[in-house]
């Protein structure tokens, strides 16, 4: 929901959602750039003041941090080379390589499923790097 503009901006809808935000409430807002597993201590420490992020709301998470209603609802999905097929992704991944984001539930569901199945797992800082990786063939 976020990314980086050729110019090195942040954009994406997070961003017009917290830009909204912030002239709704009359205050200037300062974008802050943060490593997907480092948003919530982030947080806690008090570096940044809200996560505008897709993060999905699970119950470790809601023992660290205070969640508002969802605002957009995204399954998560396994991205592919065009053409490529998936079926059973335990079955059909072993032997090969999944691009994850670190820290979110695509990273557990990895480590509990995939891993264990023979997949190997390569864990990103940013769904771009992913993306590139895919698209340069470092990822099946």
């Amino acid at each position: 929901f976020s990314l980086k503009t050729p110019d090195g901006q942040l954009a994406g809808f997070d961003v017009d959602i917290g830009n909204a935000l912030c002239e709704e409430m009359k205050v200037q807002c300062k974008w802050v750039e943060q490593e997907f597993d480092g948003l919530i201590p982030a947080l806690k420490v008090r570096k940044i003041d809200a996560i505008l992020s897709s993060m999905t709301i699970t119950d470790e998470r809601k023992r660290s941090v205070d969640f508002t209603n969802k605002y957009y609802n995204t399954p998560a999905r396994f991205v592919m080379k065009e053409g490529a097929s998936l079926n059973d992704p335990k079955a059909d991944l072993k032997g090969k390589k999944a691009g994850v984001l670190r820290g979110s539930t695509a990273d557990r569901y990895a480590s509990a499923e995939l891993t264990p199945a023979g997949v190997e797992v390569v864990r990103y800082n940013s769904q771009q790097e992913a993306n590139m990786d895919l698209v340069a063939g470092r990822l099946d």
